[in-house]
């Protein structure tokens, strides 16, 4: 039985927004911008998982290619001083602080937020950490994927952060992984948005996603300011 992505989105967020909640979780506090085995495992030691992930999620959310970050057949966004390029057939949601992308199976997720951060009170390392400690709060038997702390997204560097858990709807289950990326934009002015990128799929279905979704939407993500 598929478990649909948008009903996981809605569960991660315990019924806010995704992004609403994990930018307000920054705010509040929430982690820290240290290492692996900071704010992410609240204190205890990282329990990086490599042999049961999928594969490209291990890689890193934004390890695509030129070539894909420029698909034809994919229609260009522009969001609050961004664009990004994502398939003709998925839905797009859209409110004052987020834009929600899913297929038309409801399988995937890319929802990107942003908020004001005024000279980058709040690291891109703390947006990612506390997008972390959102996520988990809703999540059974999470584990924390080991996968690179920045990774290149438009030609800047994106703190990135991974975990996967358990989600349970109405008494249905599913094992899902939920990558985080953040950044600050543009640095250090009063100026300053926070952006938090969030990807959400069946574990069992990321590595598809990943090659065929999520790596062309993310690699086509430009700043527009």
């Amino acid at each position: 039985m598929v478990f649909p992505i948008q009903f996981l989105v809605r569960r991660l967020a315990g019924g806010a927004s995704v992004l609403a909640l994990l930018l307000l979780l920054v705010a509040c506090g929430g982690g820290s911008a240290n290492n692996k085995s900071s704010s992410i495992n609240n204190g205890t030691p990282a329990n990086p998982v490599r042999q049961v992930v999928p594969t490209t999620m291990a890689t890193g959310l934004a390890t695509g290619t030129a070539a894909a970050a420029k698909n034809p057949l994919f229609k260009t966004y522009t969001g609050a001083g961004y664009t990004i390029q994502y398939p003709p057939d998925w839905k797009m949601t859209t409110s004052s602080a987020e834009t929600a992308f899913t297929d038309p199976s409801g399988s995937y997720n890319l929802t990107i937020g942003s908020t004001p951060n005024p000279n980058s009170a709040k690291t891109a390392d703390q947006l990612a950490d506390g997008g972390i400690t959102g996520a988990k709060t809703n999540l059974k038997n999470v584990q924390t994927v080991d996968v690179p702390q920045t990774t290149m997204v438009g030609g800047l560097p994106w703190s990135q952060r991974s975990i996967t858990g358990t989600s349970t709807l109405n008494g249905q289950s599913s094992d899902i992984a939920a990558p985080v990326l953040a950044n600050n934009h543009p640095l250090h002015t009063t100026d300053t948005k926070g952006y938090v990128i969030v990807c959400v799929a069946a574990k069992d279905k990321f590595d598809q996603a990943q090659t065929k979704y999520f790596q062309p939407m993310i690699q086509s993500f430009k700043f527009t300011s």
